[in-house]
Order: structure tokens, then sequence, then C-alpha cells
């Protein structure tokens, strides 16, 4: 059914795997298809993949790609490598501060990451910074990037919401694991975590022996061991549907470079419930990049981990990158029932399907009920969705 759905991707999305994955006789072969080149540029930057791409380009005899394409691949990826090292000069800076403030930090996914896969900082492309902060610790790492220019930066803010408004939604709704901080003289975003969680599910705060530092540029930076590392990597993709396919890369890279103890890390994930999803990442990782999957990983008997690995597959052929599901109603089906899927058990079933019925950002801006009223938001909800619905076809 996967290999059904692979083969239904479009060229475009074809090439970019393929040479992603450093495929050089595919890579030839497709490139003698019709290519839509402004789609290819589109999704090898939605999917962080330029530069994977780009160096497999560049082995490449030059008649193969036109010299547009590989002016337009080599331009941003100097401009990934000058972002790179103005991340990593602040991470470096920030990291130094909590030190010195006795705050024990942990630096997640970017460039370390980047640096500790492909051995350098701009190869895997990154945005922002994040870290990782005991709850104790959170008020004052937070107060510390206040005094260093940080500003709060909430997705919400695009919504207009009053500050009780922005309240009353974040406590019914946000079950949030970090905050974003904006550093706008530096462009910089970083965001804080104080617990390693996504849609519900948490993993253990590392503990002293389950952290390990690794140099970068020139700097010792604490990161999470191995098999901590890569099952974070997978519960962060897995909670984003692994929309953009550089994080399965990383897992491919994981697999091929680190010696994972694979059955202790498989232990791992079953003793706090996210064993589903590290078959799920093994299951796209052996489908999209032909990866053998680690030996003494039985997969054929986790039909949760097979349903989440065609929901992915689905919403990635649906969306093509231009993530659709938020306003077609078709892939918004298969988003949800993904999302409900990710939720193990009857009582995170339950609370997803409440939060869903719930009211959005929206509604709280259009009837700013008080807190005690809230559950009077589930009443109007279905006629304010109704009313969106409606608008949104007399636009069109």
């Amino acid at each position: 059914m996967l290999n059904e759905l692979i083969s239904k991707f479009p060229p475009e999305l074809q090439l970019m795997l393929a040479s992603a994955n450093s495929d050089m006789n595919r890579t030839k072969y497709l490139l003698q298809q019709s290519i839509n080149w402004n789609k290819f540029l589109y999704l090898a930057d939605y999917h962080r993949v330029y530069t994977f791409v780009y160096k497999t380009f560049s082995r490449l005899d030059k008649e193969l790609v036109p010299k547009h394409i590989l002016d337009a691949l080599r331009q941003t990826c100097q401009d990934n490598t000058l972002s790179a090292l103005r991340i990593t000069s602040e991470m470096v800076r920030i990291r130094m501060l909590f030190e010195d403030h006795n705050i024990r930090a942990v630096v997640l996914k970017g460039v370390p990451l980047s640096w500790y896969l492909y051995g350098d900082i701009a190869f895997r492309p990154s945005g922002d910074i994040d870290m990782l902060v005991t709850p104790d610790e959170f008020e004052q790492s937070t107060a510390i990037l206040e005094n260093e220019g940080y500003c709060k930066f909430s997705e919400y803010d695009k919504h207009n919401l009053l500050p009780r408004q922005l309240q009353i939604y974040l406590k019914h709704h946000e079950h949030s694991s970090h905050l974003k901080y904006l550093n706008s003289e530096k462009r910089v975003l970083l965001e804080i975590h104080w617990k390693l969680s996504k849609c519900g599910n948490i993993l253990p705060f590392p503990l002293e022996g389950n952290v390990k530092k690794i140099v970068v540029a020139g700097n010792l930076l604490p990161v999470l061991t191995d098999e901590e590392w890569l099952l974070y990597l997978v519960l962060h993709g897995a909670g984003h549907k692994w929309h953009r396919l550089n994080w399965l890369v990383d897992i491919k890279m994981f697999i091929q470079q680190k010696n994972i103890d694979w059955l202790s890390l498989d232990c791992l994930a079953k003793e706090f419930g996210v064993q589903s999803f590290l078959r799920q990442a093994l299951i796209l990782v052996n489908q999209v990049f032909g990866i053998v999957i680690p030996s003494g990983i039985e997969l054929s008997h986790d039909r949760t981990a097979w349903r989440l690995a065609y929901l992915a597959l689905r919403t990635n052929i649906l969306d093509a990158g231009k993530q659709v599901w938020y306003s077609g109603i078709y892939s918004s089906l298969f988003n949800s029932s993904y999302d409900l899927s990710m939720n193990m058990g009857l009582k995170k079933k339950f609370n997803y399907l409440l939060k869903s019925l719930g009211p959005t950002a929206e509604d709280i801006k259009l009837v700013a009920l008080p807190d005690r009223l809230y559950a009077v938001y589930y009443i109007i909800v279905p006629f304010t969705f109704l009313a969106r619905r409606l608008r949104r076809i007399i636009a069109r």
C-alpha cells in the first residue's frame, strides 16, 4: 500500500527525494522526465533538503541540470551558511550566559545536530535555536533572554487577541512545552523548552548521565545521548506528521552512521508509550529512502505504526508541501485521523476530540466570554464554524 502511494509522488518530489538520498542513478533517470523546476525548487526549500540536493546535482554532468537551477540552489546554500554562522554565534553566547547563571541548558536539534550528523554546521538547515532547561530554571532563563533583547513571540499575535482572551485560550487549548522568543535586532528566534513533549506524549527529562557534550565551533555544547536524541527526533517528526522530509533524512543518518542500541531504544520507546512512533519513522525511512530496518525491530504486527506511516505519506501527497490541509475538507480528514491516532489511549483520544470541538482563536476574539462561562463556547462553535465556511464560499 505504501509503495503504491510513493509511486504517485509527482516527478518533482521523486527527484527531490532521489537527490536528497544521493541516489545518482535514479537522479539521472528522473532528470530525463519533464520537471517543473519552480515546483522543484519550492519543494527542496520547503522540505529543507536543498543542501543535499545541491551536493548531488553538483556531482552530475553540467548539461543534466539547468544552470539557473544550480545557481539558485548555490545561492540558497550560501545564504543558509551565513544564517548558520549567525545562529551558532548567538547559541554559544546564550549558552554561556546560562552557564554563568548555573542554568543546565541542553541544546536540541539545530546546529549541534547538523554538526553531529553531517560534520557541517550549515548542512542541515535550521532557522532557530532550541534549548531545554529544567522547569525550576525556566523563569530565570526567560528573564535572561528578555534582558538580552528577546521578546516573547506568539503565533496568536496575528489574531490580535486581548490579554484576557489569550489567557482563556491558552489555558484550555495550549498544551505547550516551550515558548518562543525573538531577537529582532539579531534576527534570531529561540525556543526555550521545559519538557520533551509533543501531542501529549512526554519523554523523561534527561538526567546528568544522559547528557553528553560535543565540540561545535570550538565550544562544548551539551546535547542528548544518541538513543534519547533519536527518540526525541522521532517524537518531534511524528508530532509534525513528517511534513518536512529533512526530519526523515536525520533518522536515516542516525541509522547509517551511529551505533544505536536498537533493542534498548525499542524498549525505552515502549516504556514511554512512543514505540509506534519509532516504528513509524523506521517504516517511512525504509519506504522512502530504501534504508534497511535495524535487526531486532519487529514491525509487521504494529498496525498503529503502519497506519501513521500511511497517513503521513497520504498527507504529503495531498499537500505537496503546501499545507492545504488547513483549507481542504478532504485532506483535513486525513489530518484529523492522524492526530487522533497519535493520541494513544482512550483518555488522550477523548481530550483530543474535546479540544477539536472547542473554540478557535477566532471564536475567542468574536465572543469574549469570561472563564467561568467557557463551556458556552461548545454551543457557539458549530455556528461560528458554519459562518466561516459560508464566508469562504461567498468569497470564492
